[in-house]
C-alpha cells in the first residue's frame, strides 16, 4: 500500500513538473504578439524606407512572416528577421536550419538593426528586385506581388499573405508622406530634454513623423516623443491611439507618477539592451533617467548591474547596458 501511494505521489510530481516545463516552453516561444512586433520595429522599418525606398509596410509584413513575428528560430538565435540565406558572397556569421535542404545556411546578425539594413541592401542591390523600385512607395500590393514573382519566397500565396497582414494591421499608414518625411539630424533637442542635460543631437536617431506640433523620433530603434506641459498618459494615449496603461508600461511610470515636460516618452516597448555597452554615470542621473535615455527596460538595467530595484547609482559608476 505504501509503495502504491509512493508511486502515485511520484507520478503527480512528474505531471506537475511536465506542466511547468510546457508552460515555460510556451512562454519562451511567445515573446511577441503581432502587434508588439509592429510597435517594436516600425521605427526601424520607417528609417529603412527613407534611406532605401522600400515601403515600411512591406518590410514589417515580411518581418512578421519570415520571423514568426519575432518568435522564430532564426530571429531568436541569429537576429535574422527576413530569412535571408548565405548567398551573394555573404562573409558574415551564419546559422544553420533545415529549410529547402537539411542544414541550410542563413545569415546571422549582431542585432535587429543589422538585419533590417541587410534586408534593404539585399533588395536594393539585386537586379532581381530592380523593377520594384519603379513602383510607388504606397503601392504595397505591387511590391507584394513583385516580391513573389521575383522569387523572394516559394510559397504560392506569399503575396496575398503580405497584403493580408498589411491590411489587417493597417501597416500602409507608415508608407504615407507624413512618415516618409524623415530628417537625418535633430536641431535644438538638447534644450528640450530636461531629464538628461548631457544629451546631444549625435545621440539621437531620426524624426519619423513631423506633422502638427509634435515630432516623433526614434532612439535605440524605438519611437518616442518629448513630453510637453500638460501631457499625461491619457492625453498621449489619445493622440497616438495607444492605451494609457501601455504608455505607463512602456516608460516604467508608476501609479500616481506624473509625466514632466521634457521627459522622453516611448510609444512602444523599450529594449532589453542598449546600442552602447556601458554608461558612466554623471552627477544627477538616476537609473530611471538612464533607462529612458538609452531606451532600455528599467528592470533589465537593474538586473544587469546586480542592483536592487530602487537603488541609485553614484557619479562615476560604470553601468552595463548590454550583457
Amino acid at each position: 500500500m505504501e509503495l502504491k501511494n509512493h508511486l502515485i505521489i511520484r507520478t503527480y510530481k512528474v505531471i506537475i513538473l511536465f506542466i511547468f516545463v510546457i508552460n515555460d516552453v510556451i512562454a519562451q516561444s511567445s515573446k511577441y504578439t503581432v502587434q508588439e512586433y509592429i510597435e517594436t520595429y516600425k521605427g526601424m522599418a520607417i528609417k529603412e524606407m527613407k534611406e532605401y525606398g522600400i515601403p515600411a509596410s512591406i518590410t514589417l509584413a515580411q518581418g512578421i512572416i519570415e520571423s514568426g513575428f519575432g518568435n522564430g528560430y532564426l530571429v531568436q538565435k541569429g537576429n535574422n528577421h527576413f530569412g535571408i540565406k548565405c548567398n551573394n558572397g555573404w562573409t558574415g556569421d551564419t546559422i544553420l536550419k533545415d529549410d529547402d535542404n537539411k542544414n541550410d545556411c542563413f545569415r546571422k546578425y549582431k542585432d535587429a538593426n543589422e538585419s533590417f539594413r541587410d534586408h534593404s541592401e539585399f533588395l536594393r542591390n539585386s537586379k532581381r528586385y530592380a523593377s520594384l523600385f519603379e513602383l510607388s512607395i504606397t503601392d504595397y500590393k505591387g511590391w507584394a506581388n513583385g516580391l513573389k514573382s521575383s522569387g523572394y519566397a516559394t510559397a504560392p500565396d506569399y503575396a496575398q499573405k503580405l497584403i493580408n497582414i498589411i491590411e489587417e494591421n493597417k501597416l500602409y499608414v507608415y508608407d504615407t508622406v507624413e512618415y516618409y518625411q524623415l530628417v537625418d539630424n535633430i536641431e535644438g533637442i538638447t534644450t528640450e530634454n530636461t531629464l538628461l542635460s548631457n544629451a546631444s543631437s549625435s545621440d539621437m536617431d531620426v524624426v519619423v513623423f513631423s506633422g502638427g506640433e509634435r515630432k516623433v523620433l526614434t532612439r535605440n530603434g524605438i519611437s518616442y516623443v518629448i513630453a510637453k506641459e500638460g501631457d499625461n498618459s491619457v492625453k498621449l494615449g489619445q493622440e497616438f491611439q495607444i492605451a494609457p496603461f501601455l504608455i505607463k508600461k512602456f516608460n516604467d511610470i508608476k501609479k500616481g507618477q506624473a509625466i514632466k515636460p521634457g521627459q522622453i516618452i516611448y510609444l512602444e516597448p523599450k529594449k532589453t539592451k542598449a546600442e552602447k555597452d556601458y554608461h558612466i554615470v554623471k552627477e544627477g542621473e538616476s537609473m530611471y533617467s538612464i533607462s529612458q535615455y538609452y531606451g532600455i527596460k528599467l528592470n533589465k538595467l537593474y538586473k544587469r548591474n546586480n542592483m536592487l530595484m530602487g537603488q541609485e547609482p553614484k557619479a562615476g559608476q560604470k553601468l552595463r547596458l548590454n550583457k
